[in-house]
């Protein structure tokens, strides 16, 4: 005899779908923390500059790194706890709030100046610990959302990042107009181009403060749960009466005997096939993040407010490719036109073909300039760049209040004199199509399809580690990348992230067949086992009736 359950009981059906109240709440909290971060990234590194010229890149991807580390541990720290108490509101309260502190810690740099390393570090800390107790509410959408509505429901929340990442840059192109040190505000803290955008944060954060106390549901549901393995016309041994309508969940306290078909449990291979390239979409924002800033800076020979608009500008423009994409997942409905599969494959293609485009190959007819002041004719080569004369001169400009512009190459890189410069406007170009469309189809696709391998389970726990796995790179990976950076230029490290999208793209393509939902291999289980199954079966002698008296409930269901 055939008997299905082991860890399955059954329990009354969930007769509510997909909770767009609760989604739209979070994903307003999602914009608002797009506007804030995609408005602060951009001003970090300018504004290290600015408090300090002697600031290294290498100090940069240490402080970097100290964001991915409060991002980690307590990603999967509120994962874990949000599925403890099973609601995510807690988690997203205590995130806010921690981010509240962080814009304070940024805003007091100018105050103890003597201290302006460790307040840098408390902030990227403070603010990374704040992402990762907020992105318990990708946890959220994917648990208030049924799996045929999650596509739009991710599509939303892309949406929102999107409209946050041209907001944020927008409003920096504003805040450059007011120039530094600014307007004063209160204990000698001023409002200018560089703390603008953490004023901005303390704002949103309140709002989010607000919208999630008196409007946000957290509580996690589990649905999409599989209905009863009984077909209505079979019999049971159990109590009770079995509708067409119930639903199954894990039980922990369902007993295995006989012989026994499961449902299926998580594919750990696909779920492993999906961290992997997580990991590579990570490394290509962590490339472009810690480095391109002063890579850009260096190369295209920009001043630190030249980098904040322009970044600004290129951000913006990245915001509205994410938006016209994510528009099609809403309205045009691309998550049933497009799979989230070949998606996957189309963005880490992207990804690929960005960093093939802008190697520094050997054909481009200009070199980096060394260091000189802004407007002037640059050295013609390292020992021209090392003369003591302009060397005084770049001294003077480190002095308190000096106007002397510094733009160009450090003369301790010497990499800079043989590496190719690769046009700017194909540069940026790139970068904006790559991120502008790679972006928001991994970001969609990867969140979705996880959501799905997991199946019918609370998923607080594995979507943290999913985020934290992601992050773990950013932990060490900006100080290793800003070192190689220091060390060989940028060559090296394109070659690294080149070799990291090949890795993960062949990977996926071999396991292709494998990463599917839980319900399709749910369904291709049931089917193969129903096809060997109907061939012991005798004929049936007369019909059953649609409902089936049992007795004491247990959980096992026999044919």
């Amino acid at each position: 005899m055939t008997r299905y359950t082991s860890k399955y009981a059954l329990v009354a059906p969930q007769d509510e779908g997909t909770d767009w109240r609760s989604i739209m709440i979070s994903n307003i909290v999602a914009f608002l923390g797009s506007v804030q971060m995609s408005s602060i990234t951009p001003t970090v590194w300018p504004y290290m500059k600015k408090i300090d010229v002697t600031t290294t890149e290498t100090l940069y991807g240490f402080i970097r790194g100290l964001y991915a580390v409060g991002n980690v541990v307590f990603s999967m720290l509120s994962g874990y706890a949000s599925n403890k108490i099973a609601d995510t509101r807690p988690a997203m309260l205590i995130g806010k709030t921690i981010c509240i502190f962080g814009a304070l810690a940024y805003l007091f740099i100018e105050v103890f100046h003597p201290i302006h390393v460790l307040l840098f570090i408390a902030f990227e800390f403070l603010l990374g610990t704040s992402s990762g107790v907020c992105s318990v509410y990708r946890t959220h959408i994917a648990m208030a959302s049924t799996e045929a509505d999650r596509p739009k429901a991710f599509g939303i929340t892309q949406l929102a990042t999107a409209a946050g990442f041209v907001v944020g840059p927008l409003l920096q192109v504003i805040f450059a107009q007011i120039g530094f040190p600014g307007w004063p505000l209160f204990l000698g803290t001023h409002f200018n181009v560089y703390t603008a955008p953490v004023v901005l944060s303390a704002v949103t954060s309140i709002v989010g403060l607000i919208l999630l106390v008196f409007y946000f549901d957290g509580r996690m549901r589990i649905r999409d749960t599989p209905k009863a393995l009984l077909h209505p016309e079979e019999g049971s041994s159990l109590g009770g009466v079995i509708d067409e309508d119930i639903f199954i969940q894990p039980s922990p306290q369902a007993s295995i005997s006989g012989s026994q078909k499961e449902l299926p449990s998580i594919d750990w291979i696909a779920v492993v096939v999906l961290i992997l390239v997580k990991i590579a979409s990570e490394v290509v924002v962590l490339n472009l993040i810690t480095i391109c800033p002063p890579y850009a800076m260096t190369a295209y020979q920009w001043t630190s407010e030249d980098t904040v608009v322009i970044q600004s500008a290129i951000m913006g423009s990245i915001g509205v490719l994410c938006i016209v994409l994510a528009l099609g997942y809403i309205f045009l409905k691309l998550g049933k036109r497009i799979a989230e599969r070949s998606a996957l494959v189309a963005a880490l293609l992207l990804f690929l073909a960005f960093h093939l485009i802008t190697y520094p190959w050997g054909f481009w007819p200009s070199r980096i300039d060394y260091q000189h002041v802004k407007g002037t004719t640059p050295p013609s080569g390292l020992a021209a760049a090392r003369d003591p004369a302009l060397q005084a001169i770049i001294a003077e400009s480190l002095l308190p209040n000096s106007t002397i512009e510094i733009v160009g190459c450090n003369s301790n890189f010497e990499w800079c004199e043989v590496t190719p410069k690769v046009n700017i406007y194909l540069f940026n170009a790139a970068l904006i199509i790559a991120l502008g469309v790679g972006w928001p189809l991994i970001q969609i696709n990867l969140d979705v399809l996880y959501s799905k391998v997991l199946g019918p389970i609370k998923q607080g726990t594995l979507q943290g580690v999913f985020v934290a796995v992601g992050q773990v790179l950013n932990i060490a990976g900006p100080l290793f990348f800003s070192k190689l950076y220091t060390l060989y230029g940028p060559r090296v490290l394109w070659a690294i992230v080149i070799a990291i999208c090949l890795i993960a793209l062949t990977v996926f393509v071999v396991f292709f067949k494998r990463v599917i939902p839980w319900s399709q291999r749910k369904d291709v289980q049931a089917a193969e086992s129903g096809s060997a199954h109907l061939k012991t079966l005798p004929m049936p002698t007369a019909t059953a009736p649609k409902r089936t008296q049992v007795g004491n409930v247990s959980t096992s269901l026999h044919r």
